[in-house]
């Protein structure tokens, strides 16, 4: 039964890495449009005020 186990540890632990790869890529897709949206239009807003 040891034996079995330490055979599985890298599989579950790669099934783990994968899994936390995804989420975390899916919350870089989500984060990054939103960053755009939000900072993209403060940073002309600034350019205008400065041109003023």
């Amino acid at each position: 039964a040891g034996f079995q186990k330490r055979k599985e540890a890298p599989l579950a632990t790669a099934i783990c890495g994968l899994k936390l790869l995804c989420s975390t890529g899916k919350a870089a897709w989500f984060a990054g449009p939103s960053f755009l949206l939000v900072i993209i239009p403060f940073i002309v807003e600034i350019n205008r005020e400065h041109s003023r």
